[in-house]
């Protein structure tokens, strides 16, 4: 029988970071193996991530609330729960929940080769 090497994360028993603003919760990265970045972060009504850029595609997923995103020098775009976003490498962008309720937001991208 082959074992599997599949790996299970839970987030709500990964230690959070607020050094990024919100609550950060970083399930898969390059410490554990891979190069693939993923996680959950949480915003509480009025709470900001920092400013924000990548050297590769990143995408949201939002699992709960409302979540306002901005570029640089651009207009803001809002999206909601169930609704996906891709913000293309080098875009510097912000995040901000300007609602009522938490946000909950799913994270990925893939460290450059």
């Amino acid at each position: 029988m082959r074992i599997l090497k599949f790996k299970k994360y839970n987030p709500e028993k990964i230690k959070g970071t607020e050094a990024y603003g919100g609550t950060v919760k970083i399930a898969v990265s390059k410490k554990a193996g891979s190069r693939l970045n993923s996680g959950i972060f949480i915003l509480k009504p009025g709470e900001a991530l920092i400013r924000d850029v990548h050297e590769n595609d990143e995408v949201f997923y939002l699992i709960e609330g409302r979540l306002t995103v901005q570029a640089e020098d651009t207009d803001k775009m809002e999206i909601s729960k169930g609704e996906i976003l891709l913000i293309p490498a080098g875009e510097v962008h912000y995040s901000k929940n300007l609602g009522k309720e938490d946000v909950k937001v799913f994270w990925c991208n893939i460290e450059p080769k």
